[in-house]
């Protein structure tokens, strides 16, 4: 029993360093609009900054179907619509930084609130 005890303390032991040293990929979620003015505003610069750190982030872009019309959105709604609920998105352009780390407009997340969340080691590793 003891012997068994020794090798499960071990292992887990083990897992747990291995999985703390996991280099974190830092997922940026944008909501944004094809006719809505802010969003031609600060996406440029919002998408430079990403592309800027795209070894350090996974991006993913909604295209709401609010406040104007977005052609792209017609090709998922119901997907973008549940994630504007789960976050409580009010207003576009909106980024949210490893869900719901950081919820700001674009100009309010940096590179370096990229830099602090790539920093912290991953719970998990996928492969």
């Amino acid at each position: 029993m003891k012997k068994i005890f020794t090798a499960l303390f071990a292992t887990s032991a083990f897992l747990s360093i291995s999985f703390a040293q996991t280099q974190r990929r830092v997922l940026v979620e944008e909501f944004t609009q094809a006719s809505c003015p802010p969003c031609a505003l600060y996406n440029p610069a919002f998408n430079a900054m990403l592309s800027a750190n795209a070894s350090k982030v996974c991006q993913i872009k909604y295209q709401t179907d609010w406040p104007g019309f977005d052609p792209m959105n017609q090709h998922n709604p119901a997907q973008v619509q549940t994630r504007v609920t789960y976050y409580s998105i009010t207003g576009v352009p909106t980024g949210v930084v490893d869900g719901n780390y950081k919820k700001a407009g674009p100009a309010q997340i940096s590179a370096a609130n990229i830099n602090t969340r790539w920093a912290m080691p991953s719970p998990m590793q996928v492969t």
